[in-house]
C-alpha cells in the first residue's frame, strides 16, 4: 500500500471577529495536506475539513462556520469526488464548548 500526497481546495464561510457580527467574505483556500492511500483520499480530506471549521469563527448570520470541499487532486490529477458530503459545519456552540473529533470519530461519522 503506497502513500501519496494529495491537494485539497475549501472554501471556507465563517467570520472574521468574534462578537462584532462581523463575516469574512467567501475565503478559498488550497493546501497539500496529507498522505494517504488512494481509498481514504476523501475521508483524510473531510477530517482536514472538519478541523478548519473548528478552528475558524462562526458566521454571524449562520452561527456556524462551513468549510465545503471543493476540489481533490491526487498524483493522477484532478479525483472525481462521488461522496453526497462535500461541507462540513461546526457551529457557534461547538466552537464554545470546544469540540473536537478524533481522526477515527470522524471517520465513523462519515460511514
Amino acid at each position: 500500500m503506497s502513500l501519496n500526497s494529495y491537494t485539497a481546495k475549501y472554501e471556507i464561510n465563517g467570520g472574521a471577529s468574534e462578537g462584532f457580527g462581523l463575516k469574512t467574505p467567501l475565503t478559498e483556500i488550497q493546501e497539500k495536506i496529507f498522505q494517504a492511500t488512494p481509498e481514504n483520499a476523501y475521508l483524510e480530506a473531510m477530517y482536514t475539513a472538519r478541523l478548519l471549521a473548528e478552528n475558524y469563527l462562526s458566521n454571524p448570520e449562520t452561527k456556524k462556520t462551513t468549510v465545503k470541499l471543493l476540489e481533490l487532486y491526487g498524483p493522477k490529477g484532478k479525483i472525481e469526488i462521488k461522496e453526497k458530503l462535500l461541507e462540513t459545519h461546526c457551529s457557534t456552540f461547538e466552537h464554545l464548548i470546544n469540540c473536537h473529533f478524533s481522526r477515527e470519530e470522524y471517520y465513523n461519522i462519515l460511514k
